[in-house]
Formats: C-alpha cells, structure tokens, sequence
C-alpha cells in the first residue's frame, strides 16, 4: 500500500502527486495543512524528522524528498509506465 503525506500548493507534492497518477498507482493520500504548521506535528515528524512534505509510506518503507521519492516509484513499479526514458 502506497501512502503519500502531502501538503498544497506546494509544487514538490504535486510533482510526487503526478507521478503517482502517471504510472497509475493507487494510494492514500493525507493532507498536512501547512497553514497550521501540521508538518511540525510529533505524529508528522515521526515519519518525517524534517518536518517537510512529500513523504511516502509504502508498506512502512518512508522515502522523503521529491526526486528520491518519484526515483522510488520508477524502481520499485518497473511495469508501469516510465517517469524518465530507457536512454539518456
């Protein structure tokens, strides 16, 4: 199961939120509400000690950041449609 920590409207999780969609994968998405500083939250900074958004869980597996995330998503579904090209 694939869950996304996200918050608006910021563009690193729309990127990860694009990606998600592109190769079609289903997931749960939880909104932090950045206007109350939710990424701050202990329940938030315990999956994330940065306290910043994106954050995916995927079957307790947290990867943060918006590159590492979308290169995640690229390795770890290679039967889906591909993010990047086959060559450089």
């Amino acid at each position: 199961m694939l869950k996304v920590s996200q918050g608006e409207p910021l563009i690193n999780s729309l990127t990860v939120l694009a990606a998600l969609k592109e190769k079609g994968l289903q997931f749960e998405s939880v909104y932090i509400d950045l206007r109350k500083f939710a990424q701050h939250e202990p329940w938030y900074v315990a999956i994330n000690p940065d306290g910043q958004v994106p954050a995916l869980d995927h079957d307790g597996a947290i990867i943060t950041h918006t590159t590492v995330i979308n290169e995640y998503l690229e390795d770890a579904f290679p039967g889906t449609p591909p993010l990047r090209p086959k060559t450089p």
